[in-house]
């Protein structure tokens, strides 16, 4: 399929570069990198989050059912 690209100059050229030292086409050099690239996203494993999980007591006379008193006590107030 032929296609147009906008490619900043440098990257243009160093692909070009590379093209001529593997002794490819350019058009080959492009199809490797983003064909590599798409292959790296669609198996690139996915974040664990790591829950840590710590001891801890409410602040005596707060109730976490009142949502006003637990706003005073973390603003200072209470």
């Amino acid at each position: 399929m032929k296609t147009s690209l906008l490619i900043r100059d440098e990257v243009f050229r160093e692909a070009k570069h590379r093209a001529a030292e593997t002794g490819r086409t350019l058009g080959a050099v492009v199809e490797s990198a983003l064909t590599d690239w798409l292959t790296k996203e669609r198996t690139a494993p996915a974040h664990r989050f790591q829950w840590h999980t710590v001891k801890g007591r409410r602040p005596p006379a707060v109730s976490p059912d009142d949502r006003d008193a637990l706003i005073e006590f973390m603003e200072g107030r209470g």
